[in-house]
């Protein structure tokens, strides 16, 4: 009995009050870790979230580079199911050619901290994706097993637009390389006028006082002969860098590439197969005839040329197509050419194909397929396709053949061709005075012959002003004048103006080595008598001469 009334004296209600205090604590504590769980949980989804509708692919990589954790944007550019990518190494991702680097990348995130690179990525199809790499390290004690984060951000459209923007660069560089040879081409023509101007007319000249027959006579037929040939070389510069003289009227061009492919079938080996492909219903277009056949014969030869040991097949073809202004870009043209309705002359090949370097060189004059020889005939196509207002297309690749495709608007804003004047025959003499106007003192002295041979009483002078002051002094006697269209000072068609104040109505005639378009389209007024294109010979400048005084030019 004394033991348990010494028990309950020892008994107290303090402890009771603790245990019930330490009870709501741990209750308070233990809805506190709830809302703590609830909160955590909320915020792992909103990351999950936010990770998986990242606009860029997020992956963890741990220490051997294996993929730990990969977002959805991540797989739909590879193209993969995301738990599919967990535990594969990131590098087996890689693009067979960027292996190397993107090891190289990882290697550089761990001893810097971070690394971008840019390369590409294979999906499950096989195709590559250019991709930006920007890596974390977070190798740490609290996670051990991480190395690295990555995003992969897809750079197809900035690839894209850089590959757009140096096409056009290229275009840019090929069309101002053209433009300088253009000028340099446009100079040498013209000083080569003159000069075969000088040789043609002197061999007219001494050719009178010999027999034809004689050695003499015989020699200077050579002479003419070959000054006309260099003629028609200086012509073919010019409609290089679109001067040529040309005669447009309409063209069929099925009919016209029928006859070219059937003479040039005759021309090339047994084993180059060349067939014609017309397209139907193909409208005529304003062309130059000639310089459309010289174009499509030197097209073929040039695809004839790239056959591999001269075997294999040539189609030619043609069709309708719409030009929009997305496709300018892919084109080789001038800033005429504005698209739309074309017809398209295209010319393919099974040929050996040509590589970036030679696509580069393509319409440079010194560019060839052949082994050994000049390489002119492509330098020639892209002039004739200036001077016609078109556009040209290559489509080739090593191996693969090339396809050149010529586009000719299907209505060109020039007229009729003018009709040939018949030719004057027989001995004509003129009465009256001509005021020769030239600065080459060569070419002067030719004229000033060939005009004295003519009847003419001669005037001359070496310029515009020169010319001005002989047609004031003797603006009685002067019945026509013969004016070069390029002297120093004083343009030609200010000159021009200036004779016909001095003398209303005196007749004009320009010469030059350009065609009659390029030269006369600037004259104010009722514009010049007629045209001469240098160089040209005694029948033909007396011709001219008949028509202009006749009033017919």
């Amino acid at each position: 009995m004394d033991d348990e009334k010494t028990l309950k004296q020892n008994q107290s209600p303090v402890p009771l009050a603790e245990a019930g205090s330490h009870k709501a604590q741990c209750e308070d504590l233990a809805r506190e870790l709830t809302v703590t769980k609830r909160e955590l949980r909320a915020a792992r989804d909103r990351y999950t979230q936010l990770f998986d509708i990242s606009p860029v692919g997020n992956v963890t990589l741990d220490n051997l580079g294996r993929v730990m954790e990969v977002n959805l944007t991540a797989a739909k550019l590879l193209d993969v199911i995301r738990e599919d990518m967990v535990g594969k190494e990131f590098v087996s991702f890689a693009a067979a050619r960027d292996k190397a680097s993107i090891t190289e990348h990882f290697r550089r995130c761990k001893a810097l901290g971070q690394a971008t690179c840019e390369l590409h990525l294979l999906s499950s199809k096989g195709e590559e994706a250019p991709v930006e790499l920007h890596s974390l390290c977070c190798m740490s004690s609290a996670e051990p097993q991480t190395a690295c984060r990555t995003s992969i951000a897809d750079i197809s459209d900035r690839v894209a637009a850089q590959e757009q923007r140096r096409i056009v660069e290229d275009h840019i560089r090929r069309a101002q390389m053209l433009d300088s040879l253009g000028s340099a081409i446009d100079r040498a023509a013209h000083d080569f006028n003159n000069s075969l101007m000088v040789i043609l007319g002197n061999a007219e000249m001494a050719s009178s006082h010999v027999t034809e027959s004689s050695e003499a006579g015989r020699c200077l037929g050579e002479i003419r002969s070959g000054a006309l040939q260099a003629r028609d070389l200086t012509r073919q510069m010019l409609t290089y860098v679109g001067k040529g003289k040309s005669t447009f009227k309409s063209v069929d061009l099925n009919s016209l590439l029928a006859e070219v492919t059937n003479i040039l079938r005759t021309s090339v080996s047994d084993e180059a197969e060349v067939t014609f492909m017309p397209g139907n219903e193909i409208p005529e277009i304003q062309a130059d005839a000639v310089q459309i056949r010289q174009l499509a014969r030197n097209l073929v030869i040039n695809a004839v040329n790239s056959l591999i040991d001269g075997k294999g097949r040539i189609e030619v073809r043609t069709a309708t197509k719409e030009i929009l202004p997305a496709d300018l870009s892919q084109l080789y043209t001038t800033d005429d050419f504005a698209g739309g309705n074309c017809v398209v002359l295209s010319v393919s090949d099974t040929g050996g194909g040509l590589d970036q370097r030679a696509m580069d060189e393509l319409f440079k004059p010194s560019f060839t397929t052949k082994i050994a020889g000049p390489g002119l005939g492509l330098s020639a196509v892209i002039g004739i396709v200036r001077g016609h207002q078109g556009a040209i297309k290559v489509d080739s690749e090593p191996g693969q053949g090339t396809t050149f495709e010529v586009y000719f608007p299907c209505a060109l804003p020039i007229g009729e061709t003018e009709p040939h004047p018949e030719q004057k025959t027989g001995a004509w003499q003129a009465t009256g005075s001509v005021l020769i106007v030239d600065d080459e003192p060569a070419v002067l002295e030719t004229l000033r012959k060939m005009c004295s041979r003519l009847g003419f009483t001669i005037y001359t002078a070496c310029d515009g002003a020169g010319a001005i002051d002989e047609l004031r002094e003797h603006a009685a006697d002067i019945t026509v004048v013969l004016l070069d269209y390029e002297m120093p000072g004083m343009s030609c068609a200010e000159a021009f103006e200036s004779l016909q104040q001095i003398k209303s109505g005196v007749p004009v005639i320009v010469s030059s080595g350009y065609a009659e378009e390029d030269t006369t389209a600037g004259f104010s007024g009722e514009g010049v008598a007629g045209f001469i294109q240098k160089p040209y010979d005694l029948m033909s400048l007396s011709a001219k001469f008949q028509d202009v005084l006749a009033g017919t030019a």
